[in-house]
């Protein structure tokens, strides 16, 4: 019991910004390993305790509980102790051989690991599949009665067929700058349902992703039929479904069934958005 608490009297020692100051890294490492192990070893603590044992959630984030680290043990504490991610807070592993190894390999990789290249053709077409992630993401969260509802006063046009014109406009473009290319077929603006919109307009992405691919690697950035040049067409794609997805938007709060908050801030995530299109981090 005295060594349960004069572990956790360590911890919040070592949790005080003052007494940290004239401390080095390694010298707080090895005092948060000493007080767990303390702990550990005293029966107190169980080694997958939660964050909240703590008197304070303030002591685990000063301590850096959410982070993974390593820490050498000393003579007296023949355990390797590291910190977990969210949930589990320490746990001991014996100090093998093995493990140390692991780790000399992983901070070779580390530094002999090439970083990604950044390629401007690549990171267009790249914006343009987020561009068409940030249309479908926009109707999963659509509400199914704004759909087909009716536009204040009866005049304009309601969400399917805005949605519908999207996809037409890119089967035009395709008809007359890529002909030989698979093409999906036009919507019906007046019977398509949104799950067959959304579908329709993951394939005609791809074709435009791929003509756009086409006009970046051509020596002269041309787009068949399309001026000036295959930048001007990455340009028109996006800025035309950037403002039909503002209507969407606005369409929607104004027939009473307005997108979720979250769901709007959502859509302007491009890096989180980037990532679930399964595009690797650049370093």
């Amino acid at each position: 019991m005295n060594s349960c608490a004069a572990a956790l009297r360590r911890i919040e020692k070592a949790s005080r910004p003052r007494a940290n100051r004239s401390m080095g890294k390694n010298a707080r490492n090895m005092l948060k390993a000493m007080a767990c192990a303390s702990v550990i070893a005293a029966g107190k603590m169980r080694r997958n305790a939660p964050a909240r044992f703590f008197r304070t959630e303030r002591i685990a984030k000063t301590w850096g509980l959410y982070r993974p680290v390593r820490v050498r043990p000393n003579k007296e504490i023949q355990e390797h102790v590291r910190c977990v991610p969210p949930g589990t807070l320490w746990r001991a592993e014996p100090w093998t051989a093995t493990m140390r190894g692991n780790l000399q390999q992983e901070k070779t990789m580390a530094k002999t690991q090439p970083k990604g290249k950044f390629v401007l053709s690549r990171a267009l077409w790249e914006a343009y599949v987020v561009n068409e992630k940030v249309n479908q993401y926009l109707l999963e969260h659509l509400p199914d009665e704004a759909w087909r509802a009716e536009p204040p006063g009866g005049k304009g046009r309601p969400i399917a067929a805005i949605v519908a014109h999207i996809h037409n406009v890119r089967h035009m473009w395709l008809v007359v700058s890529a002909k030989d290319s698979t093409i999906p077929p036009k919507l019906d603006r007046d019977k398509c349902t949104k799950k067959q919109a959304m579908a329709a307009l993951g394939k005609s992405a791809e074709a435009i992703r791929k003509l756009l691919e086409a006009g970046l690697n051509h020596p002269e950035g041309r787009v068949k039929n399309f001026r000036p040049d295959v930048a001007g067409a990455f340009g028109y794609m996006i800025a035309h479904e950037a403002h039909h997805r503002g209507q969407t938007c606005m369409l929607a709060r104004q027939v009473g069934h307005a997108l979720p908050k979250t769901a709007g801030f959502g859509m302007w995530e491009w890096g989180k958005l980037w990532r679930e299109c399964g595009f690797g981090e650049r370093d």
